[in-house]
């Protein structure tokens, strides 16, 4: 009898339980993720950049993010919620940039013309760093340790400072770049046409003759007509210096290989 009544009792636990669980329950209010919520935000505090710079990315650490994201971080499996890190990663590497065709103005993923397609340099400071103003600081290199100045040593365009770039006597005016065979390299980013390719800048607002001359059709003639050299040089609107800066202190050509004396004695 003893035995019948604690079958029944046993019997009687398991339908309880069962009817327990077949209970509708509230969700279990769980964080599904692993990371803070700002984790994939390029520069704050918790991005996985920063975190993993300040630990020197040691193997630990990697091998700590292949659990999830796979030995080549590419996401191993449809049914793991890890995130594919090559969405940012494409190149697989360390960097959020294309291995190939970033950098040069003919890659098919030129960070000029990404910038210019999203208005601005938003996107760069979180890794590159940011100036006190907002904008973008090209002489540090933020978290990514990467700085921009070995390009962009003049700011946001890749010339030199416009102090030197556009000075005729300074040894990296754009005149003696080009005429040291650099002006194929100008055509990248100002157009075959120079008129202003993706920069928007064009080279005729000086050169408006088009090509490397500066000078208007009009600059060889009597220094009666107006428009001429010689009539600037009489007017005073042009100096003898201002010539020599690119026709050389003797007029033999300088940097320019334009001789002034065929035409004049000095």
């Amino acid at each position: 009898m003893k035995r019948i009544t604690l079958l029944a009792a046993f019997l009687i636990a398991i339908f309880a339980l069962l009817a327990g669980c077949a209970e509708t329950r509230d969700p279990l209010d769980v964080e599904i993720g692993f990371h803070p919520a700002d984790w994939a935000t390029s520069g704050s505090e918790n991005s996985h950049g920063v975190v993993l710079d300040s630990q020197g990315l040691p193997e630990s650490v990697r091998e700590s993010c292949s659990g999830c994201h796979g030995e080549d971080y590419g996401k191993p499996d449809e049914d793991k919620p890890a995130s594919d890190c090559f969405l940012c990663h494409s190149s697989g590497g360390d960097a959020g940039h294309p291995e190939n065709g970033f950098i040069p103005p003919s890659g098919s993923d030129f960070h000029g013309q990404k910038v210019i397609d999203a208005g601005g340099t938003d996107g760069c400071g979180g890794c590159h760093a940011w100036e006190s103003n907002g904008k973008l600081d090209f002489d540090l290199g933020g978290w990514s340790q990467q700085t921009c100045n070995p390009c962009h040593a003049g700011g946001r365009s890749g010339h030199p400072a416009a102090t030197e770039w556009f000075n005729p006597s300074s040894p990296e005016f754009h005149g003696k770049a080009a005429a040291g065979g650099m002006i194929t390299d100008c055509a990248q980013c100002h157009g075959a046409d120079y008129l202003g390719g993706w920069t928007g800048v064009s080279c005729n607002d000086c050169h408006v003759s088009g090509g490397t001359e500066i000078h208007p059709d009009s600059w060889i003639g009597a220094t009666t007509t107006e428009g001429t050299h010689g009539w600037l040089l009489a007017q005073g609107e042009l100096a003898l210096p201002d010539c020599q800066a690119c026709h050389g202190a003797t007029w033999d050509g300088g940097w320019s290989g334009r001789d002034c004396t065929p035409c004049h004695s000095f």
